[in-house]
């Protein structure tokens, strides 16, 4: 029996593949297919290699040098004495390129103002709350790929941050 697994530990240009092969009772080489097409396009060994045994046996490599923002097909292999047995096809997406743009296209507080108003250019502002015990945030990005943080917290661009407990005075809280 041969199963290709999910794969694991995705990054923008690694990943690691997994299967399982029952070698039932012979030796079993391990190898997996992968590539960015149906023709698959590239064969590696597993680890471990070969298989022995009756019981199913955890199989897995490593690719590194793979493509950003990609998606690739694969499936474990086994080769006997018997032939070549093929488990099913999975696919994967490599993350993408982080993000360098640091610009933010809104930042809406739940109470208060800014001053001064709004600009993706400028970093610091003041804000004016009269009366309010906490405050929320709502950063979104220009770039659909960046991340944000508010206060150290990753918050979802066009979503509100938790409510920030606020001070008598000034408050700085940090978006970045």
């Amino acid at each position: 029996l041969v199963t290709t697994l999910g794969a694991t530990n995705i990054t923008e240009n690694s990943v690691t593949l997994n299967g399982s092969i029952n070698a039932n009772g012979g030796s079993t080489a391990t190898f997996f297919d992968y590539g960015a097409t149906a023709s698959y396009g590239a064969t590696v060994s597993g680890t471990p290699t070969p298989v022995t045994g009756t019981s199913a046996t955890a199989v897995s490599t490593t690719l590194s040098g793979l493509s950003p923002a990609t998606t690739y097909l694969f499936r474990v292999n086994a080769l006997s004495s018997g032939g070549t047995t093929y488990g099913s096809a999975l696919s994967f997406t490599t993350a993408g390129t982080p993000s360098t743009n640091a610009i933010l296209s809104s930042l809406v507080l739940s109470t208060g103002t800014l001053n001064p108003g709004f600009s993706s250019g400028t970093t610091t502002y003041a804000a004016v709350s009269l009366g309010s015990a906490s405050i929320t945030v709502t950063p979104t990005v220009a770039d659909s790929t960046a991340t944000v943080t508010v206060n150290g917290t990753s918050v979802a661009s066009g979503s509100a941050s938790g409510p920030i407990a606020l001070a008598l005075g000034s408050n700085v809280i940090t978006t970045v």
